[in-house]
This record gives structure tokens, sequence and C-alpha cells, in this order.
């Protein structure tokens, strides 16, 4: 990329028919010039200040975007349901995001058999052997802020 700008390497994911992601990588890191990846899966969370990803569509855009591993509500791991054994997967992901200041989960992993995990809704405690907690997730920017 000659005129580095993450903004310029999302819309081109977002233009592109099988694009599922993009990451953007800061000039220096990969040679002297910015570098945009164009991806067709969407890849597992990774630490950096090397680079700017996101997913294709991704609303406002991923700058600021953040990745929280092994998210914890009281100091005990977020149960993957949001509602004692309801609302599972996203729904508990989306609720944390918005408890943490953020709009939605865009993407999250499960790690079953995990406990003790903590349900968001009622703070409740799941210390038995099927319990499972998200273990990262990426989240956007809220879009608006809350009134």
């Amino acid at each position: 990329m000659h005129n580095p700008d993450p903004n310029r390497c999302k819309a081109a994911c977002d233009g592109e028919s099988r694009g599922r992601a993009w990451t953007y990588v800061k000039p220096g890191v990969q040679g002297p010039e910015a570098r945009c990846w164009l991806k067709h899966r969407v890849p597992g969370a990774n630490r950096g200040n090397c680079c700017v990803s996101g997913v294709k569509g991704g609303g406002g855009g991923a700058i600021g975007t953040r990745v929280i591993d092994n998210p914890t509500i009281a100091g005990t791991a977020l149960d993957i349901c949001r509602r004692w054994g309801q609302e599972c997967g996203k729904p508990a992901a989306d609720a944390y995001c918005r408890q943490a200041g953020y709009s939605r989960s865009v993407d999250h992993r499960v790690r079953g058999n995990a406990p003790p995990t903590r349900d968001i809704s009622s703070g409740k405690i799941c210390d038995a052997a099927f319990c499972g907690r998200i273990n990262a997730r990426f989240l956007r920017p809220l879009e608006k802020p809350p009134t």
C-alpha cells in the first residue's frame, strides 16, 4: 500500500466478494510499505501492535477493535450462556460486550468443560464438569453512544 491507511484495507475487503476478514500491517513490519491482507476465513484472535484487523461489514471499522482473552465477571470466567442454560454463545458474548461499552461481539470462541464459570445475567456460578466458558472474543466499538 503506497498510502498507508487501515480504512482503505477495510474498504478493499468490503468490496471483495469472497473476503471475510482483513489485516492491515503497518509500514516497516513486512517491508518498507504497509500491507493489506484479505482473508477468506476469520482467524482466531492475536495480540500485537503491528497490525489492525477486522471482519467484513464491521460497521464503523476495526480501528480500535479490542480482543479480550478469557473475559471474567467478578473474577470468574464468563459462562457460555447468558442466562442459566439458555441463550448460549452469541447472546452471552453480546451481553458482555454491551457491559464493557461495546455494541456487540463480532466473533467469539467457546471452551467446553472448563469450570468454574459465571452467568452474566444472574451472577450464578457453574462449577459442574459440563460448564463452558467464552475463551476469546473480538469486540467492535460502539457505533453511537448509549442513551
